[in-house]
């Protein structure tokens, strides 16, 4: 560990870097999703787009929670910007701010996992990554008034076997107190994605071939999941999040779908569009 604590680099460019603002508008996310929690979710899906397109798919899944059940928060996103083979990277400090105050890294679980040989401080693959960091405040919020340690991790580019055993050490580090978050969007259609696999109903065509992909991680299995991907090119950012989720459900997972949503809803642009899908997690 090289430092104490880090401001998350996000404030001011995907979020309000005002407190107040900030408040307000994980507020009104809030209020625009029912909060049912369920019992016995040990993990969720959740986008990481800005909070106008994807914070309301996002906390809808947060809303089934009963915060009372986690004292520890597992993010994994996927890098964007760094490429790492088969690894895990975790920021290397004991506590990540953000305007709404201090998170405390969970560096004793760290330690644990790291004997894996998986773990990693990887610093460049966390100077402006946003597939973690962009869960601090709503997890914050989320966590207003309860103790909890967040363990953030950026994840690499696994081989089939090694997205197996990692997953497989990481569902015998996730004890029942522990919430698993999987940072992902789904597909990205457009010329500035270099994905144009149709072009007339590309909403309904764009649900669907979500729906292709998130079936595989209903039905647990890795390798139709990768088929699936490989026919048809689907450009969803956090597949290999996805893959060590697959690995840590082990076949013997229930997801069930929360909420779903594209950013041409938003926008209006169809010749641009991000999809964003939010789904519980039990195992």
């Amino acid at each position: 560990m090289n430092r104490r604590g880090w401001s998350s680099p996000l404030a001011g460019r995907w979020y309000s870097d005002d407190a107040r603002v900030l408040r307000q508008t994980l507020t009104h996310l809030e209020g625009c999703v029912r909060k049912v929690p369920l019992a016995g979710v040990r993990g969720v899906i959740v986008p990481h787009a800005g909070y106008q397109f994807s914070g309301r798919v996002a906390m809808a899944a947060y809303a089934r929670l009963d915060v009372a059940d986690y004292k520890r928060v597992v993010v994994v996103g996927p890098s964007h910007y760094a490429a790492m083979e088969n690894c895990l990277s975790w920021p290397g400090v004991a506590e990540i701010t953000t305007p709404l105050g201090s998170c405390r890294v969970d560096t004793e679980w760290l330690d644990i996992f790291a004997e894996s040989g998986f773990l990693r401080h990887e610093p460049q693959a966390h100077r402006q990554e946003h597939s973690d960091q962009i869960q601090l405040p709503l997890l914050q919020h989320l966590f207003a008034r309860r103790e909890w340690s967040l363990v953030p991790l950026v994840c690499g580019q696994f081989d089939d076997a090694t997205a197996t055993a990692c997953g497989e050490r990481l569902r015998l580090l996730l004890d029942e107190e522990s919430l698993l978050v999987i940072s992902t969007d789904f597909t990205h259609y457009g010329v500035n994605f270099g994905y144009v696999p149709f072009e007339f109903d590309v909403a309904q065509r764009l649900e669907e071939l979500d729906h292709e992909v998130f079936a595989q991680v209903v039905a647990g299995n890795s390798g139709s999941f990768w088929r699936v991907i490989r026919e048809t090119g689907a450009t969803v950012c956090g597949v290999y999040p996805l893959a060590l989720l697959l690995a840590v459900m082990g076949g013997r997972g229930v997801v069930e779908e929360v909420a779903y949503d594209l950013s041409g809803n938003i926008t209006g642009d169809w010749e641009n569009s991000v999809s964003y899908l939010s789904a519980t997690l039990k195992w």
